[in-house]
């Protein structure tokens, strides 16, 4: 009885859950322009994935445990999570916006990223021609967390910034101005 009612409450849960992610916007509170720019960084992101992975996967690997890297390779491969990916954007005055530009919430199974876009689009605009790769990098650094790429802990992973989650964002952001792709923000 106990377990008919749990797989009740669950299938309920689940049946909300997949019914919001119908209805949930690509961008939720980002000023006009925001939705163009983030639908443009996703469809780079997946057009040239293969070969900026290749670009990676050269130098690094994506987490030091080899099922957690084959995990993360298969989240990338199978282009599900990058498809499901939407973007909230915070306020200056948000704590978030204090030290960080972006942030990924609860791990692997969440696709929110929330990005404190006014201040990237403010530095876009003090260094012309700037702002698209620099978006890039950005999402692909909070990306590389929905995926599971490995950080280091917290408190290392802000203050240090060089593990694999920011090696990731900057292999992406070093692609996309090499390959001429850098454009100002709409």
């Amino acid at each position: 009885m106990v377990l008919k009612s749990c797989l009740g409450t669950i299938i309920f849960l689940l049946m909300i859950s997949a019914a919001d992610a119908r209805v949930r916007p690509f961008t939720r509170d980002c000023p006009a322009g925001a939705s163009e720019n983030f639908r443009d960084v996703v469809e780079f992101l997946d057009v040239h994935m293969s070969a900026v992975r290749t670009i990676y996967e050269a130098d690094n690997n994506y987490h030091p445990r080899r099922g957690a890297n084959r995990r993360v390779e298969r989240r990338l491969g199978r282009d599900r999570k990058l498809g499901r990916l939407w973007f909230a954007c915070a306020n200056d005055s948000a704590p978030l916006c204090d030290g960080s530009s972006g942030r990924h919430a609860f791990g692997a199974a969440s696709n929110k990223i929330r990005i404190c876009y006014k201040k990237v689009s403010d530095a876009a605009a003090a260094t012309p021609d700037r702002g698209f790769c620099r978006l890039t990098e950005l999402v692909a650094h909070e990306f590389g967390h929905a995926v599971g790429i490995k950080k280091d802990r917290v408190g290392n992973h802000s203050d240090n910034q060089n593990d694999r989650v920011y090696r990731w964002g900057w292999a992406w952001g070093d692609y996309c101005r090499s390959g001429g792709f850098n454009r100002d923000l709409r």
